[in-house]
């Protein structure tokens, strides 16, 4: 589980939207069937074309957080940033439907984050220049293919300095994040045993899944002889690297024809039933950390290297694990906000229907923990709840065609 917030202090606290995803041939060894998640129809609604509501004074604040104000100006410039990232992926009705839901969620975030920040300060959090550095690396590991950060320090309306500011502001509210989340309680078998026995129709789904990375040298089947040859070579080179000592990570970002070699080849976590069979069975029958043989599939040849085994019971001890620690966050986040002085302006028709604190039901254990440009499940896993860091889109692709 992760608490890092520095990526979306880079992207969503900026106003740069994510590069257009492109349909394209994917070259992970995934099977079929996708993930679909769609807006909620009922957020439209008719109004009379010819009533126009006034104007709201830009300046006129709407939320107070202990002295600190946010004005309709900057909860509305925030939405626009936002919507820039949506509109050439929805239609111009939809995005006005969702215009309210973004603009409450905009404000509750504002909220979060500056009884955060005050908390930061009373503690005197501090971080180092180490720690700065590495943060950018992570925000630069995380951006899609094809966008640099310099692009978004570039484009960025807020400049250079702001972003770092904000960016050394996500590292220290991480560590106050991660202190609270090392108070959780840790998850025991009895406590595995009672999940399974109330939840026996979800458990009876959760399969044993690996961690593998994977360097793919590409070869159509179609390809002439004398290229697949030439790929071959090419694959059991890499493969005598590898063997003699070379560095995986290393390798696939040099080697590989798979979008996987920006993370250094790595798919995590995923069951036998989402890669095609002949990389199934490879990989579920490696050993941790040994390299295999060389897998042909459709996609070419395969050099896969296990990082993890993980058995039912220990994905189920994870999501518990995670559970628990999402719900101490949660209770951080909501002891600060009961002492702070919160005034809400908004008029009582604009406040949320909704209640954020409401318990959310029982769900299913993570079938795989899926990260940019990584094969896609092929069966659809019960939503799993949000930790803080926004989770990436996956363009999903069938290999079977």
């Amino acid at each position: 589980m992760r608490y890092l917030v520095l990526l979306a202090v880079a992207l969503a606290f900026t106003g740069c939207a994510k590069k257009e995803n492109k349909e394209s041939a994917s070259t992970t060894p995934a099977n079929e069937n996708q993930n679909v998640i769609s807006v909620p129809q009922n957020l439209s609604m008719d109004v009379p074309s010819k009533i126009t509501a006034p104007p709201e004074d830009p300046n006129k604040v709407i939320m107070e957080v202990n002295g600190v104000n946010l004005t309709v100006g900057a909860a509305n410039q925030e939405v626009e940033y936002r919507l820039a990232s949506l509109a050439k992926n929805m239609p111009p009705e939809r995005i006005e439907a969702i215009k309210p839901k973004l603009r409450d969620n905009v404000i509750d975030q504002f909220v979060v984050k500056t009884v955060l920040q005050q908390e930061v300060e009373r503690q005197k959090i501090a971080v180092t220049e180490d720690e700065i550095k590495k943060a950018y690396d992570d925000i630069r590991k995380s951006l899609p293919e094809g966008m640099t950060l310099e692009e978004i320090i570039k484009t960025s309306p807020i400049g250079e300095e702001k972003m770092k500011e904000e960016v050394v502001m996500g590292l220290k509210i991480n560590k106050i994040l991660a202190e609270a989340v090392s108070n959780a309680t840790a998850v025991t078998d009895a406590d595995i045993s009672k999940f399974c026995a109330e939840n026996k129709d979800i458990v009876s789904n959760v399969q044993e899944m690996v961690r593998a990375s994977h360097i793919l040298i590409k070869c159509d089947e179609t390809a002439p002889d004398t290229e697949k040859t030439e790929k071959k070579k090419l694959a059991d080179d890499v493969r005598n690297m590898l063997l003699a000592g070379s560095n995986f990570v290393d390798m696939a970002k040099t080697y590989s024809d798979c979008p996987s070699k920006e993370k250094g080849g790595d798919l995590g976590p995923f069951p036998r039933e989402q890669m095609v069979p002949a990389f199934s069975e490879a990989a579920f029958s490696l050993e941790t950390n040994k390299i295999s043989n060389l897998v042909q599939t459709k996609f070419g040849w395969h050099i896969i290297k296990v990082v993890e085994h993980m058995m039912p019971n220990e994905i189920i001890r994870m999501h518990l694990s995670d559970t628990r620690k999402q719900e101490v966050l949660r209770k951080t986040i909501d002891d600060l906000r009961s002492k702070a002085v919160i005034k809400d302006f908004r008029p009582k028709s604009e406040e949320p229907k909704f209640d954020p604190t409401a318990t959310a039901p029982v769900q299913q254990p993570p079938v795989a923990a899926v990260e940019p440009e990584t094969p896609a499940p092929a069966a659809a896993p019960a939503p799993v709840t949000a930790s803080p860091a926004d989770k990436p889109v996956v363009n999903e692709v069938n290999a079977n065609k």
